[in-house]
C-alpha cells in the first residue's frame, strides 16, 4: 500500500528520490484513499464530494399483487456509473430470459441502454427523475398489456 501510495501521489526525481508531492488536480478518482479499502474512489456529483462505495438495487413488480420484492443489487467503487448499472441489469434480465418493462431514473437511461434492452425485449422506460431532490408524490397508474403503456 505503501508503494502504491507513494507512486501515485508523490513525484519522484530520475534516482528515484523524493521531489514534491503530486498537485490534486493531477490525481484521478482511483488513487488510494484508505488503505483499509484500496478500491474505494472519490468524485464529485452533484456539487458534493463522495468518497466510498455506490450501490444499486432493483425490485420486481407483481402487477396483479402489487407485491414488490428486491431482486437483484450490485455494490461497486462511486465512479461506477447509473447507465453502466443499467446495463448490467439488461444483461442480467435478458440471460433469465425476462420480456417486460425496467423503469429507471433519467441517470440510467441512454439511447445505448434503450436500443440493447430493446434487443433482448425488455422495454427501458426512463422516468424524469435524475438524482436531485424530489417532492413525495404518490399516483395511481395501470399498464395497459397491449401497448404496455
Amino acid at each position: 500500500m505503501l508503494i502504491r501510495f507513494v507512486s501515485e501521489q508523490v513525484n519522484t526525481n530520475t534516482d528515484g528520490s523524493f521531489h514534491s508531492v503530486r498537485d490534486g488536480k493531477e490525481l484521478n478518482s482511483t488513487v488510494l484513499n484508505n488503505p483499509v479499502e484500496p478500491e474505494s474512489t472519490f468524485r464529485k456529483k452533484a456539487g458534493e464530494n463522495h468518497q466510498g462505495y455506490v450501490g444499486n438495487f432493483a425490485e420486481t413488480v407483481d402487477l396483479d399483487t402489487n407485491r414488490k420484492i428486491i431482486d437483484s443489487f450490485d455494490f461497486q467503487p462511486n465512479i461506477y456509473s447509473d447507465s453502466k448499472f443499467a446495463k448490467d441489469e439488461i444483461q442480467k434480465m435478458a440471460e433469465e430470459g425476462d420480456e417486460t418493462t425496467l423503469v429507471a431514473d433519467g441517470a440510467y437511461i441512454s439511447v445505448d441502454n434503450i436500443n440493447e434492452a430493446a434487443e433482448h425485449g425488455i422495454q427501458l422506460v426512463g422516468t424524469a427523475m435524475t438524482g436531485k431532490e424530489t417532492p413525495d408524490l404518490t399516483a395511481d397508474f395501470e399498464i395497459d398489456e397491449e401497448t404496455k403503456r
